[in-house]
């Protein structure tokens, strides 16, 4: 415990240090609390305002237990992303284990300076809307106890689960000369499915209600919904039970306590595990990952007909290999199809969007908002483009390359990423809506194209913002991506285009629908309109690099 204690002071001081987020991540820092406010202040309006419903329905337990199962997912993807950036693949991982410590102290401490960050996040989720629905339905004393435990454990459970979850892919990515890629690849393919089989879960819920069913009838169904969906992770469920007096074993102050009992056992067994398990494959682990584990490539693998290309398999090696970068680089061209393709499946149900042009087009455009969101604003290859060089950046500069052609590197490879992306999300989008018998050729070919130009924009304009003020004095890349602002306001941007967009799209084909019988027509202005936006956008954002590369280049410096 002693050396626990004394190693994470260490950690700490190592991983908040003022010195590693000077002006550019204090801006970082204040964007995200200011986001954070604003988000956790519509979650508890909407939770306040409709708290009084959720009584009336009797989901006062499940709609809580969502919310602590909506921070859980969040911790457990981006604290399994952060254990592979700060845990083992930090290059301060030698010297650390080379101290008078136990290994697994040193994993615990790191493990916490994850989880502090974590929980900032999983805290704008769970308080505001579990705090105003408590108060707006009169909950008993227990609730706002099982508050307090919900920020303190739900993250503490999800960065256990990550931290059994990362052995695996560690194990498996040693078997291998690229470990980073492997590891990276394995990772997002195990989120994308495990985002897969939630949502499935969550909207193949049984919702149909007979066309006579009485209004009791009704709400026992939405009810029923509601509990597949919370108890899909019952731990959490469990506690959420406790908080609310509805236990569901055995009824009053016992079947309460049997609830948090469940709750805590699950906490008190993952840290057994992660501490009997974890700690010592750590030290294996992370010394072999410091061993020349992804810098055997040889020399020849580098060697291309131009400088052009060499760049390009450069770019590609040092993003694909560090698990980190690869992760929220890569992650959307994966999860933006599942999502999208989530959101057509049910969305386009029998019945449901099948009947006319404008329903047809309405639906698409849901899949479409998951592509720009999820897939193209995601693109962290672009918004990190020159931070991700760090202090190797150095040797951009000293390079007989002009810079022109060093960026034109950095954008082939975010637009091969965020063509990827497109790719994959309307193969299946246009699968789906061929099923479904909803396909409408004309909104298909329109949406590729807007949104190759979108994704061509949003590079261009990310590589441009992170030109001019890149974070190059980054140790882990952990601190590359979270603490600095490049990366966050063109996302913030991409969700305000993809509103607008979509926004339009919707408004202009029911427009036409109601009033001329033309719903295609209003798609057909619509998407001109914001195809022509986009591809001035792009033409402005690709000439202001052109003349402007040079200019920025010859100002950095490390």
């Amino acid at each position: 415990m002693k050396n626990f204690l004394a190693m994470t002071r260490v950690v700490l001081k190592s991983f908040f240090r003022k010195s590693k987020t000077g002006k550019n991540g204090r801006i970082a820092i204040m964007i995200v609390g200011a986001l954070g406010i604003l988000i956790g202040a519509g979650v508890g309006v909407l939770f306040g305002i409709n708290g009084q419903f959720f009584k009336l329905l009797g989901i006062v337990t499940e709609m809580t237990a969502i919310l602590m199962v909506s921070a859980f997912i969040v911790v457990l993807v981006f604290g399994t992303v952060g254990i592979f950036s700060y845990v083992y693949f930090s290059p301060d991982n030698e010297f650390l284990l080379s101290l008078p410590v136990r290994s697994a102290s040193v994993y615990l401490s790191k493990l916490f300076a994850v989880y502090l960050q974590e929980v900032v996040f999983s805290t704008m989720i769970i308080l505001p809307g579990v705090l105003a629905l408590g108060i707006s339905t009169v909950q008993p004393w227990t609730y706002y106890i099982m508050l307090l435990l919900a920020l303190a454990f739900i993250p503490v459970c999800a960065m256990f689960v990550a931290s059994i979850v990362s052995i695996p892919l560690v194990y498996l990515a040693s078997f291998f000369k690229n470990r980073g890629a492997v590891s990276t690849f394995v990772l997002i393919i195990l989120f994308a499915a495990f985002m897969g089989v939630y949502m499935y879960f969550v909207y193949s819920a049984d919702t149909f209600v007979p066309p006579d069913a009485t209004m009791n009838e009704i709400l026992a169904a939405m009810r029923g919904t509601f509990v597949t969906i919370s108890s899909i992770i019952y731990p959490v469920y469990a506690l959420a039970q406790f908080g609310a007096m509805t236990p569901a074993i055995i009824g009053g102050a016992g079947g309460a306590a049997v609830m948090l009992a469940i709750f805590l056992g699950t906490v008190a067994i993952g840290g057994a595990l992660t501490v009997l398990i974890s700690g010592k494959i750590f030290a294996v682990s992370a010394l072999r990952q410091t061993e020349h584990g992804s810098s055997k490539a040889s020399a020849k693998e580098y060697v291309s007909s131009s400088a052009l290309k060499a760049l390009v398999k450069k770019e590609w090696r040092e993003l694909s290999r560090n698990t980190s970068f690869a992760f929220q680089c890569l992650g959307g061209v994966v999860i933006a199809p599942v999502l999208s393709v989530i959101f057509m499946l049910t969305t386009t149900g029998e019945g449901a969007f099948g009947a006319g042009a404008a329903d047809r087009i309405v639906a698409w455009t849901m899949g479409l908002a998951m592509i720009f969101v999820a897939g193209i604003g995601t693109n962290q290859a672009a918004t990190t483009a020159v931070t991700r060089e760090g202090k190797s950046f150095a040797y951009s500069k000293t390079i007989p390359i002009p810079f022109t052609t060093q960026l034109f590197a950095k954008i082939l490879l975010c637009n091969a990423i965020g063509g990827a992306t497109i790719l994959f999300g309307f193969t299946g989008m246009t699968v789906v809506a061929i099923i479904r018998e909803i396909a409408d050729p004309l909104a298909i070919i329109l949406s590729v194209v807007l949104a190759a130009l979108m994704s061509a924009s949003f590079v261009n304009y990310s590589i441009a913002f992170d030109l001019r003020r890149p974070r190059l004095d980054w140790s882990t890349p952990r601190e590359a991506i979270k603490n600095n602002y490049s990366t966050l306001l063109p996302m913030l941007v991409n969700m305000v285009a993809t509103i607008v967009c979509i926004a339009l799209i919707v408004v202009l084909t029911i427009v036409f629908d109601a009033n001329f019988a033309l719903p295609v027509v209003g798609m057909g202005i619509a998407f001109t309109a914001l195809i022509v936006l986009a591809a001035v956008a792009f033409f402005l954002s690709a000439h202001f690099l052109r003349i402007n590369a040079d200019k920025y280049y010859d100002r950095l410096s490390v």
